[in-house]
């Protein structure tokens, strides 16, 4: 049995999705001396070992980039639905692409 394309799309989309969960944005947090605190992308990492803080200032420490991953999964979402979602009707009724 052949999968539909847009069971594929849903496929695609899934392991990308759980792909960005496994490897999310990471961010540098660290304070100045002067007491202001920046923020910076550290990158992506494994959930479970994230990147490890560099840096000359006195508290650094890596935090999950919330924004980026939300932005992150919102794109995959609307990508994922916008493939899906014309397909999803053309392979009920049977039509070929």
């Amino acid at each position: 049995m052949r999968a539909s394309k847009s069971n594929i799309a849903l496929r695609v989309g899934g392991i990308l999705l759980v792909m960005s969960l496994l490897f999310p944005p990471w961010a540098y947090t660290y304070s100045s001396s002067s007491g202001n605190s920046h923020r910076r992308p550290a990158g992506y990492g494994l959930l479970f070992d994230p990147p490890s803080p560099t840096t000359r200032f006195l508290a650094a420490g890596i935090v999950l980039d919330w924004s980026r991953l939300t932005a992150q999964i919102g794109v995959i979402a609307l990508l994922t639905g916008g493939v899906w979602f014309p397909r999803r009707d053309a392979d009920q009724s049977g039509e070929a692409d």
